[in-house]
């Protein structure tokens, strides 16, 4: 989806994701933001009704996917870091 075509309050619900068509984050064992990026892309995919109840499903079903042996780690990461940002 293009990111004029992506509802502004779904951007919103969005911890690193602005509608970028490339990652802008490197992946490594240190920062999360290149998982997070990946999984909230997906996570949106061509739904403009996603529900933010919906929406952090999705992301978190693939951050479990994408980090098997972490991912529970990951997920209370991405979550503090929604909650600290407001989102």
């Amino acid at each position: 989806m293009k990111k004029d075509e992506i509802p502004q309050k779904l951007l919103d619900m969005c911890l690193v994701y602005k509608g970028e068509d490339d990652c802008p984050f490197e992946y490594s064992s240190e920062n999360n933001d290149g998982r997070f990026w990946c999984a909230e892309e997906r996570a949106l995919g061509n739904k403009k009704d996603l529900i933010q109840k919906q929406f952090l499903e999705n992301v978190l079903m693939y951050i479990q996917k994408w980090d098997v042996y972490d991912w529970k780690k990951t997920c209370v990461d991405y979550l503090t870091q929604r909650k600290k940002r407001g989102i």
